[in-house]
């Protein structure tokens, strides 16, 4: 019968399957782990897009003359100083993106912890940060050959040591060194992680930078308890001519606000509101205040420097060159009473900073995952306008140290370095957009109970002589 013909196939295939039962088991559950494996894996690996997330209602709007930028170019030394010879040298401008940029582009071998010591011995450079880098940052920024670079260690970098131990080329990450108690000047000698250098052209870096234009001979000074590394000659240092623009508000305000705001205005202030957040702009002095009161994560999804800067990045924010200055990770909100993170970024030019803190700084609180709070000038520097080469000399370190030592607070002075003055240049026939600004470097220093600079009084200067080594 037909039916037949169909019925002898199907009871092979059924016997034969039901002979092969226990192999067909063991496949089934051998897939079936390997399937629970791979979700695990996912679930465990999975992290949400890092960018930071901007209100889904805002309009994405970018500053027409801003641009984005990279982790690298804003997480940049605040002095670099090289020992070569029994002498030592400032490399400042290019010179210092130079050695940085070298650093940065090797790979660097190992994760000892070793112990710490004040001073190089032998040729090297010392790299100094203007604030404490955290781990999570600078291993986004350099190339360690090691998953771990830092092993478990938690902390902020304060500066780079770089040295010659028997003709292998080391770098030395220095941690913040921790206080012996809450509230005393007693500190731990700070953690320290070494590396091999792979690049063996380190000492060949050191012999050209030496020899640059923009690298000065400096001594030593030991000063109420600090060791400053300053000029021993007078030094000429570039002085520029810019025209300036603005930023027309309401850009910010689509970039920031969703629709639906209402405007205010005062003498001085008008003011772009919506329930949970607002845009304070200063008429006078072009100034913004960006106030966020959105409800946040519990949980960090990365580390609060990388996220400020996509976020200025998403509104192209970067109208000069800005490196992080501030970075501190212990504030208290007072309004929620929780805590914040308070970053801001200076303007540099010609690797110097610029002092002025309205034009010259970028400041923002940060609370988990986004700004609760950020503060700029609308005014940037936008194009050089005066193309003849000038320049102002500056004083000596030893009469800068003298200068200081006439203070009734000297012992206070924690910071000495050259920064540039803005003045507006009332003689200028610039027939571009805005003002013109006079950019004139000046020594300052800084006291550790202030958050501003001021400059070096050199009235009544005697000479002394040098206390350095």
């Amino acid at each position: 019968m037909l039916w037949k013909r169909f019925i002898r196939p199907l009871k092979k295939f059924y016997t034969t399957i039901w002979d092969n039962i226990e192999k067909l088991k063991s496949v089934l559950l051998t897939l079936l782990i390997a399937l629970s494996i791979f979700l695990t894996y996912s679930l465990w690996t999975f992290t949400p897009n890092n960018n930071v997330l901007e209100d889904e209602t805002t309009i994405e709007t970018k500053i027409p003359d801003g641009k984005k930028e990279k982790l690298s170019n804003i997480i940049q030394p605040w002095q670099v100083i090289i020992h070569h010879d029994s002498k030592h040298y400032w490399s400042y401008s290019t010179d210092q993106d130079t050695v940085y940029n070298k650093l940065q582009s090797a790979l660097l071998i190992g994760n000892d912890q070793i112990d710490y010591n004040e001073r190089i011995q032998t040729e090297g450079i010392d790299i100094t940060y203007p604030t404490g880098i955290p781990v999570s940052v600078l291993k986004e920024t350099f190339k360690f050959s090691n998953d771990t670079p830092f092993k478990n260690y938690e902390g902020n970098v304060e500066r780079l040591r770089v040295h010659n131990d028997d003709g292998q080329w080391k770098i030395q990450f220095i941690f913040e060194a921790e206080e012996i108690g809450e509230g005393t000047d007693e500190h731990r000698d700070p953690v320290v992680f070494q590396y091999e250098i792979s690049d063996k052209s380190t000492n060949a870096l050191i012999e050209m930078m030496v020899t640059s234009k923009n690298t000065v001979e400096v001594d030593e000074y030991e000063f109420e308890g600090n060791t400053f590394y300053l000029p021993i000659e007078k030094m000429n240092v570039d002085t520029y001519y810019y025209s300036t623009s603005e930023v027309d508000i309401s850009l910010f305000v689509k970039a920031l606000l969703p629709p639906g705001w209402a405007k205010r205005k005062t003498d001085n202030k008008v003011f772009y509101a919506e329930p949970k957040s607002q845009i304070t702009y200063l008429q006078d002095s072009k100034e913004l205040t960006y106030i966020n009161r959105n409800s946040h994560d519990e949980l960090p999804r990365q580390n609060a420097i990388i996220q400020s800067l996509d976020w200025i990045n998403n509104h192209a924010g970067w109208t000069n060159t800005y490196h992080l200055y501030h970075y501190d990770d212990s504030s208290l909100n007072t309004d929620t009473d929780s805590h914040q993170k308070e970053i801001s970024y200076r303007m540099i030019m010609n690797g110097l900073p610029i002092m002025d803190d309205s034009i010259g700084q970028i400041s923002l609180k940060w609370m988990t995952n986004q700004a609760s709070e950020y503060n700029r000038s609308l005014v940037y520097l936008r194009e050089k306008i005066y193309t003849q080469d000038s320049s102002t000399t500056l004083a000596k370190g030893a009469d800068v140290i003298q200068a200081l030592s006439e203070l009734s607070d000297a012992n206070s002075v924690s910071d000495i370095t050259i920064g540039y003055t803005l003045k507006l240049d009332l003689e200028s026939d610039n027939p571009g957009i805005g003002n013109t600004l006079f950019l004139e470097p000046a020594w300052y220093y800084k006291n550790r109970s202030w958050t501003t600079w001021r400059k070096v009084d050199f009235e009544s200067i005697e000479p002394i002589k040098n206390k350095g080594g």
